[in-house]
């Protein structure tokens, strides 16, 4: 019969975490990568198919639709000039 200090021993050695060996890291290290390569990809997956499907509805679109889209991109083009605009008078006033 083992005595009351052996079987906490026991205990205490199932309980107790071992260092991690060499392989434990590396594993540890290649199911991080692949958690972050995995939420690459689904991110990359779901704007690719974003475009797709925008892409899409262009080609489907009606005359007056497409004519709607130009002029939607026509209006983002000019925000950006007048932001870039904005940011050089900017820099000159100081």
């Amino acid at each position: 019969m083992a005595g009351i200090g052996e079987r906490y021993r026991r205990v205490a050695r199932c309980v107790t975490s071992f260092p991690m060996s060499t392989w434990d890291r590396i594993r540890a290290a290649l199911r991080r990568e692949k958690r972050d390569l995995d939420a690459a990809i689904g991110d990359a997956t779901a704007r690719g198919n974003a475009a797709l499907d925008r892409r899409e509805q262009e080609l489907n679109a009606t005359p007056e639709e497409k004519l709607a889209i130009e002029q939607q991109r026509a209006a983002e083009a000019d925000d950006a000039f007048e932001a870039a605009r904005r940011r050089i008078e900017g820099e000159k006033d100081r």
